[in-house]
């Protein structure tokens, strides 16, 4: 089975930090034999828009109106941003 996730965040803190309920979920699919594809918005530039990550394959898509550089984290989206 091919499985196709949307969502705002994999981490709730960043990259390997906070709760992993999201990537245990798509982990879980991906260790009992699924084919796991997920899509994240992002505004970082230095990250690809397509990416490996830990057997599943992530595609991030940028969303200028996101005022934070946070990989995988919801969590930057609520820090303010002087303007």
């Amino acid at each position: 089975m091919h499985v196709l996730f949307f969502g705002t965040f994999l981490w709730t803190a960043g990259d390997r930090r906070g709760m992993p309920s999201v990537y245990r979920c798509l982990k879980g699919f991906e260790q009992a034999g699924h084919r796991v594809t997920a899509i994240f918005p992002t505004n970082d530039p230095d990250m690809p828009s397509s990416l490996e990550y830990d057997g599943m394959r992530f595609h991030l898509v940028r969303i200028p109106i996101i005022p934070y550089q946070g990989k995988f984290s919801h969590l930057a989206s609520v820090h303010s941003t002087p303007y």
